[in-house]
């Protein structure tokens, strides 16, 4: 299971990625303030970086829970910045990305609590349906979005 934790914490940081890229060809006419570009990418890159140390112990019960709040704390910067991007182009273009801001958040409102206490309080997982309900959310968003390019 510790590898696959692994993986699923270095895609959800390229799913992050992915919806500036869908941003940046949905809103054109928007720029992407250069410091929350950076924000997204250095955030990103540390968290992949992070993510790839042996030191966080992915394979064993016990983990590393400093490195665990340090890739889940630049995690969140990365999921800050793309709320921002999704907040600038609000109602533009009559896609509500205001909604995609909201998914953004109940996503990580659900899912750092259960990196910071799933380990002592194991129900506290539950919280995994939402998030990943909330992900469903962004994804059928992004499709839309993918979808108004054709025509």
């Amino acid at each position: 299971m510790g590898t696959g934790l692994q993986i699923s914490s270095i895609t959800m940081t390229a799913f992050y990625v992915i919806l500036l890229f869908i941003w940046k060809l949905t809103f054109p006419d928007f720029t992407a303030p250069a410091a929350v570009e950076v924000m997204i990418w250095a955030s990103a890159i540390i968290r992949i970086a992070v993510c790839l140390l042996p030191q966080n112990n992915w394979s064993t019960d016990e983990g590393n829970l400093k490195l665990s709040i340090l890739r889940n704390g630049v995690f969140a910067v990365t999921g800050i910045g793309v709320m921002i991007l999704y907040a600038i182009s609000g109602n533009a273009g009559g896609y509500h990305m205001t909604k995609m801001v909201a998914a953004i958040l109940i996503s990580f409102g659900c899912y750092l609590p259960v990196t910071l206490f799933s380990r002592t309080k194991p129900k506290v997982g539950l919280l995994m349906i939402p998030k990943t309900c909330a992900y469903m959310w962004i994804i059928a968003m992004g499709l839309q979005l993918l979808g108004s390019w054709n025509g």
